[in-house]
């Protein structure tokens, strides 16, 4: 988060970031919470969205996948319930799900998965499916990027021709340490 706004920043795009998280606190560390409060005094346009809830699937008028993010909920008498949401390009999103294997959102999206069978995964159950992601974390879906908790405890890694598992930690530290890597990948690909 903090390495996308500080390039942000420095290209002097001014299109907010959005974190959202469905916790009404922000549980940080105090690094964390410190480079972050650096980057927001140097100009890094940042919204916190607590309580929020993602909801994808959603398609727009020309045909482009959204996200939803729903902020607040308002219950009626009648029974119909309002929701206040925010509604995201798919193109423009970096989802962090964080939670293991999200397949429908994989499906949704199309990118492939491999089902674990006896013999063949050593960190995964058998039966559990596992995304498939080059050494930068794209799936096969190009453009599409998975990182942190989407992709623990493991995932199938694509290298020169093999695929095999390799096992990844449902940590914030990992999930910031991928989130980098795609960065850098993107940046290499846009010739930056």
């Amino acid at each position: 988060m903090i390495a996308i706004l500080k390039a942000k920043r420095e290209r002097n795009d001014t299109q907010p970031v959005y974190w959202a998280h469905k916790s009404e606190k922000f549980d940080v560390n105090k690094e964390t919470a410190q480079r972050l409060g650096e980057e927001i005094l140097l100009g890094g346009n940042i919204r916190l969205l607590p309580g929020a809830t993602p909801r994808i699937g959603e398609v727009d008028d020309e045909g482009v996948d959204r996200l939803v993010i729903r902020i607040n909920e308002f219950k009626q008498t009648d029974g119909i319930d309002l929701y206040h949401a925010l509604s995201f390009p798919m193109q423009n999103v970096i989802a962090c799900i964080g939670s293991q294997g999200p397949v429908p959102i994989f499906d949704k999206l199309g990118v492939q998965t491999i089902s674990c069978t006896a013999g063949v995964c050593k960190v995964a159950k058998e039966g559990d499916r596992l995304v498939l992601l080059t050494a930068e974390y794209e799936s096969t879906r190009k453009g599409v990027y998975v990182v942190g908790g989407a992709i623990s405890p493991s995932y199938m890694k694509i290298c020169e021709g093999a695929i095999q598992e390799e096992k990844h930690p449902n940590l914030i530290y990992t999930a910031i340490n991928d989130a980098y890597r795609v960065m850098e990948a993107i940046r290499q690909k846009l010739g930056m």
